[in-house]
């Protein structure tokens, strides 16, 4: 059967009178079908001997309108499945973001109560405040507390794993111990050092040798 197009030359783009442009090879709506089809009915009488469309142009223009709906109802129902996974993916992560935003301000409170039961011992307080102007270093401050069995026991108590007294473990989250890993250029000159080493026993041992 041949196409609606090429039998009554119907071109893929066309201007309307309200200056519309319509991609009859692609309508997006019933409404633009419609008018696709009522062109092709119009030229269908007008090349017609008798002036009127025959059942010929009938069939061929009724098959292409069950055509053209069909195609639209696939693709809106693709758009719709595709809009309902976009829609459930935003919901996920939205909820995800709000329990991680959850968990950081829990986290918050209780670092805020350790800190509020850490300082109601005054030892606690004046080495604290020792740190921050850093009068001591952390490590003197942990060296200090260790030294003090009831304040150790205690700073034990106030730790993520043992909040509530109960069980002892974990570092202190009241006083932190400065990361002291090797940085870049330490590590660097540190196997320059080795290097050279390396170098200077092997240049040892050829002149043992010799």
């Amino acid at each position: 059967m041949p196409n609606i197009f090429d039998k009554y030359k119907i071109p893929d783009l066309v201007i309307t009178d309200d200056n519309q442009m319509i991609d009859f090879s692609n309508p997006e709506n019933e409404e633009e079908i419609g008018k696709l089809l009522n062109i092709a009915y119009e030229i269908a009488d007008n090349e017609s001997p008798t002036g009127k469309r025959t059942p010929f142009d009938i069939e061929l223009i009724e098959s292409r309108r069950l055509q053209l709906e069909n195609e639209l109802r696939e693709r809106k129902k693709e758009e719709e499945e595709s809009q309902a996974h976009s829609n459930a993916w935003q919901y996920w992560a939205e909820r995800e973001r709000q329990k991680t935003e959850l968990s950081v301000k829990r986290e918050k409170l209780k670092k805020m109560k350790r800190l509020e039961r850490a300082l109601k011992n005054e030892e606690v307080k004046v080495l604290l405040l020792k740190v921050m102007n850093r009068e001591i270093t952390p490590e003197r401050a942990f060296d200090v507390i260790k030294a003090n069995t009831k304040l150790n026991k205690q700073m034990m108590s106030l730790t993520l794993t043992g909040l509530n007294g109960t069980r002892n473990g974990g570092k202190s989250r009241i006083f932190r111990r400065k990361n002291n890993k090797t940085r870049s250029k330490s590590r660097r000159n540190v196997r320059r050092t080795q290097h050279t080493q390396r170098h200077r026993k092997s240049s040892t041992r050829r002149s043992t040798r010799k």
